[in-house]
């Protein structure tokens, strides 16, 4: 009979298993550390990072065991009807003072863009009443309703017994997610229900479920070659199944791979560019991992990795790769975590950060990846920033109670870049203009002059509010002063920006400024006569 899985009762017992784990592979002297984690269906991602005494922040490998503490504690938080939580956030100071943070309801910041049938996935595993379901998670529903999952599960069934037989294996696919292999002779090799591959299959794209089914096939030819070596009387190395993959996996994405030892992986970009990792710790995670697990994250593991490096040794002559530049609240960042990424202040509360987008992911660059190109902060801002400046976005002006507007649209996250090239939107604007950032894809302005600027401060500030309760990843509804120094500087320095504001009573007819920038009093002083 199948364990239950933990009540409530244990959560604390699982959270403090947790931490204790966590701590365990903290440097001596660390005071903050950091760990967050994404289980939705059968997507899993997670991160930890440390800060240590002398206030700088890296990240650390998430020791082992880890993944099966936080999938009980998922199970130990559902509530029927309610569901369980999306992601977490554990912080642990170094007095051992203790806080979980859970996210039950709102869209979490994934590493790449899920399918809409892991959300599915997840309401299957942890049902939720409708009436407590999101909008924006009723919407993935709606999306994976159009999916045909069950057609996916099935042309995975037959490209595993594809992959199996250009491996010279003999395979049948057992609906729904059922596979036996055998050798030529006849001999049963694997004969297993491999229901959590299939889901990570339904969710992956149709090329990572390709390389999912030529690595699982590659793995079960290369266990059943050395269960024949080891019969015969010699042993293998089991760590060289973990080697063989990622050889195999740097490969499929264009690199050349080889170990200079058992845990030094040498890497060559077609490029030239050279570089060395230490896989101990990626070796030890898989220990006793099957063949289908060692081949996803070795995929997963140099997809990551060749993406980074093409980040860092970007040749100069290159200014087309996928950095960008995002906007978010620092709200958004749990604490230490900013200084281990390339990131700026560019606003009270707002920090520009460098991304890497590539088609299957949106990732922060990590600060020690970008130490590697050995290229200067300013010089990557302003590739980042003219990139994202150069992505579409649909520019409209509307007059709302003899005010004028100006609406920055776009389908992608990298709309707040257009602050640093405003004018080109505002036309004549010697007062600057107030500006909002109320979620990624919008910007709004309001050239300063060109109506009454209270009524200006006061419907920007409503518009916004409404972006902000309305969005996904709202970033503020704080009203800034776009400073008109901002129309000379330089594309990738960030513009002058200064948060002001204004409370207002329609009853009594009166205004009083919540800020206190006397230069922008001046201006609202003189607007006003």
């Amino acid at each position: 009979m199948a364990t239950p899985p933990p009540g409530p009762l244990e959560q604390g017992d699982l959270i403090q298993d947790l931490a204790r784990r966590l701590v365990e592979v903290t440097p001596e002297d660390w005071r903050q550390l950091t760990y967050l984690a994404r289980v939705i269906g059968a997507h899993r991602s997670d991160m930890l990072a440390v800060q240590e005494a002398d206030g700088q922040v890296r990240q650390l490998e998430v020791p082992d065991g880890v993944a099966d503490i936080v999938d009980a504690l998922k199970h130990a938080c559902f509530q029927q009807g309610r569901g369980t939580w999306l992601s977490m956030i554990v912080s642990v100071h170094h007095s051992l003072r203790l806080n979980v943070e859970y996210n039950h309801d709102t869209k979490p910041e994934t590493p790449w863009e899920l399918s809409p049938l892991a959300y599915a996935q997840e309401l299957e595993r942890f049902p939720r009443d409708r009436e407590l379901v999101p909008d924006w998670l009723a919407d993935e529903l709606d999306q994976a309703g159009r999916l045909r999952p069950d057609e996916l599960v099935e042309e995975f069934g037959r490209a595993l017994v594809r992959a199996c037989d250009r491996e010279g294996l003999r395979a049948e696919y057992l609906p729904p997610t059922g596979l036996r292999v055998s050798d030529p002779d006849g001999t049963d090799i694997l004969d297993s229900d491999l229901e959590e591959t299939f889901d990570q299959a339904v969710i992956s794209s149709p090329e990572q479920r390709a390389d999912l089914a030529a690595h699982f096939a590659g793995f079960v030819a290369r266990a059943a070659r050395e269960r024949a070596t080891a019969a015969q009387g010699n042993t293998t190395d089991t760590g060289d199944t973990v080697a063989t993959a990622l050889v195999e996996a740097f490969a499929e994405a264009g690199v050349r791979a080889s170990f200079q030892d058992a845990n030094t992986l040498s890497v060559v970009l077609p490029d030239g560019h050279e570089a060395d990792t230490d896989i101990g710790r990626f070796r030890s995670a898989l220990s006793g991992a099957t063949p289908e697990q060692i081949a996803h994250n070795a995929t997963e593991f140099a997809r990551a990795a060749v993406r980074q490096l093409q980040q860092a040794v970007r040749p100069d002559g290159d200014r087309t790769g996928g950095l960008r530049v995002r906007l978010y609240p620092v709200s958004a960042f749990p604490e230490g975590v900013l200084d281990s990424l390339v990131a700026r202040e560019i606003a009270p509360g707002l920090w520009q950060t460098l991304v890497a987008d590539s088609p299957d992911s949106l990732q922060p660059l990590p600060r020690s990846t970008h130490e590697r190109s050995g290229r200067p902060d300013a010089e990557v801002f302003e590739e980042a920033v003219a990139a994202s400046v150069n992505e579409t976005v649909e520019v409209s002006e509307h007059e709302i109670d003899g005010v004028r507007l100006v609406h920055v649209g776009g389908r992608h996250p990298y709309v707040a870049a257009h602050a640093h090239a405003l004018e080109r939107y505002l036309g004549e604007a010697p007062h600057g203009a107030l500006v909002v950032f109320p979620v990624p894809e919008v910007l709004i302005a309001h050239p300063l002059g060109q109506g009454h600027p209270i009524v200006a401060m006061d419907n920007m500030r409503q518009i916004a509010e409404r972006f902000v309760a309305d969005g996904d990843k709202p970033i503020s509804a704080q009203l800034y002063w776009w400073h008109p120094r901002s129309r000379s500087l330089a594309q990738g320095t960030p513009p002058e920006l200064r948060p002001v504001g204004a409370d207002i009573d329609h009853e009594t007819r009166s205004v009083s400024l919540t800020t206190s920038d006397q230069e922008f009093e001046a201006v609202l002083a003189s607007l006003n006569r």
